[in-house]
């Protein structure tokens, strides 16, 4: 019992909290911003490989992935 009384008398807990809340807020932001730009840039490089199978003739079948 002594330890809990002890434990929310300091500032430990609430700093803790409040580092967490910053954290997840943080978290949300950069989610937010890579989930917008990720389709952007997928639609970038998907419009950009169109773009060279076109002019290197590439859409003939002759493959390209590497594999």
């Amino acid at each position: 019992m002594h330890r809990i009384l002890r434990f929310l008398k300091s500032e430990d807990g609430p700093t803790t909290v409040e580092y967490a809340v910053l954290l997840a807020g943080i978290l949300a932001v950069v989610i937010g911003g890579i989930t917008l730009v990720g389709g952007q840039t997928a639609n970038f490089w998907s419009n950009n490989q169109s773009e060279l199978d076109t002019a290197f003739g590439a859409n003939s079948g002759g493959g390209g992935s590497g594999s």
